[in-house]
């Protein structure tokens, strides 16, 4: 029959390897802090950018939900103006049909 597995230590079989970078030093993805003085990552200013544009992307949605909000109301208005026009008409229709079937056949 076989043998057992046995657990190895993979730090053991290959030094170095899986522990930070290959090159030594660094944290274990190999990202190393900004050179400068402490708080002056670049990420920061990245990072503030995006906040100003998420507040004017907020303000632009707010705007665009306003506009469609009077675009509904407005819709919904004419669409109540056809149905009365309609409504008149097909009365209009029904009680003078003969008239109607006149004046369309002359």
């Amino acid at each position: 029959m076989s043998e057992p597995f046995e657990l190895v230590n993979l730090n053991d079989r290959f030094p170095g390897r899986f522990e930070g970078d290959r090159k030594g030093g660094g944290d274990d993805n190999g990202v190393r802090p900004p050179p400068g003085p402490p708080g002056d990552d670049p990420m920061e200013a990245r990072v503030a950018k995006l906040e100003t544009h998420v507040e004017y992307i907020r303000r632009d949605l707010d705007e665009v939900r306003g506009d469609v909000k009077i675009i509904k109301n407005r819709l919904a208005y004419f669409a109540g103006g056809a149905v009365v026009i309609t409504a008149i008409l097909a009365w209009i229709a029904n009680n003078r049909f003969e008239q109607v079937l006149q004046l369309l056949t002359k």
